[in-house]
């Protein structure tokens, strides 16, 4: 009995000590943890890591005025000792900085995550997350879409096969200088090429640069979007699921002129690639974007509105549930949004006839 009794006193003091030690932790472990965790236990996508990593870097040069905003405010300080009063200190400072509140909100909400993480008893064990009693920001609602039209799309493609978006080989200054002209006519095909499959799948561009020959059945017109390319990295798709996308005549077409080129087109090989054969810069094909659509002389959008382009038109054809399929939507809520898209001309113009006198034989003949 007496053995007993010094065990369980034991014990107390054991997790007294812990208690104790823990008290003293500081926020940057409690960082260097909470990153972790997410990489090898939630395996969230390599660019939700890369931005969270970037969120929480510690302020260096420049950063110490601007950015690094959480570990400016944070390091340091025991986690212990933070308070909701710290939290709400800390996002009324980036609201007097005339920041988005879509921005503060997303500071909030990996705040809200880290103390969350420090919450687990295997972790830190801390009683309460400070920040679950701050406000969320009022965020704007979504503007507008500016779908592209069909014929738009034409022009910009056209206007990257003919190269009027980069420089040409040789030309000073030019980065692609060392490419050989047959090179660069195979990359301004692929980028016409490219717009046209955007705008009539709907993938969005990591489904797009991540997609290999293997991934398609162009005798069923479809294809299989299982991957995503992440921060450079091959991932799951933004819902971790599987999809088949069917494919529109054109774009059928548009995969049929890539397989025209002499090289990288095995199984495995990727459908849109450098010289090289490795994936496309995410960066690099928004730059090139632009340019086609200011060669091509129209209102310059975002590669992502070419997504929003197909789900705005295929929504009047197939529906709100089959869009979503598509477009691979977690929620319907999401696909509703193109229900609500820019209005039309032939949309007045169908109201015009609903509300249009009618003709005097047809008031006689109601008569």
């Amino acid at each position: 009995m007496p053995e007993t009794i010094r065990e369980k006193e034991e014990d107390i003091r054991r997790a007294i000590a812990t208690i104790q030690t823990l008290e003293h932790v500081l926020f940057d472990d409690v960082i260097t943890a909470f990153l972790e965790y997410q990489e090898t236990e939630l395996r969230v996508k390599p660019s939700t890591l890369k931005n969270n990593r970037s969120l929480l870097a510690k302020p260096t040069g420049k950063s110490k005025q601007r950015g690094a905003r959480i570990m400016r405010f944070f390091s340091g300080r025991e986690l212990f000792g933070i308070l909701t009063a710290d939290i709400r200190k800390f996002l009324a400072a980036m609201d007097r900085e005339d920041i988005s509140p879509r921005t503060v909100n997303i500071h909030r909400q990996l705040l809200h995550a880290i103390f969350e993480f420090a919450r687990r008893p295997d972790s830190y064990g801390l009683p309460d997350n400070p920040v679950a009693a701050t406000k969320k920001r009022p965020e704007d609602g979504t503007s507008a879409l500016e779908p592209f039209e069909p014929s738009e799309i034409a022009l910009i493609a056209d206007a990257a096969k003919a190269g009027l978006h980069r420089a040409r080989p040789g030309h000073r200054g030019s980065r692609f200088s060392a490419r050989s002209d047959r090179e660069w006519h195979l990359a301004n095909i692929q980028d016409g090429c490219l717009y046209v499959i955007a705008m009539q799948t709907g993938l969005r561009m990591g489904e797009l640069i991540a997609l290999r020959w293997r991934d398609l059945d162009l005798r069923e017109s479809s294809l299989t979007v299982s991957r995503s390319m992440s921060a450079g990295k091959e991932s799951s798709t933004k819902s971790r699921k599987s999809r088949v996308v069917p494919i529109a005549k054109e774009a059928v077409e548009a995969f049929l002129e890539l397989r025209q080129r002499d090289f990288f087109t095995g199984r495995n090989d990727f459908v849109f690639c450098t010289s090289s054969g490795s994936p496309l810069d995410r960066s690099a094909v928004r730059k090139r974007f632009v340019k086609a659509q200011e060669a091509a002389g129209v209102s310059v959008r975002r590669f992502h509105d070419l997504r929003h382009s197909f789900g705005s038109r295929a929504v009047l054809i197939l529906g709100i549930v089959k869009v979503k399929e598509i477009m691979g939507h977690a929620k319907l809520t999401t696909t509703e949004r193109y229900l609500h898209t820019k209005a039309r001309k032939s949309d007045a113009e169908n109201l015009t006839s609903i509300f249009a006198e009618p003709e005097k034989s047809d008031l006689a003949m109601a008569a």
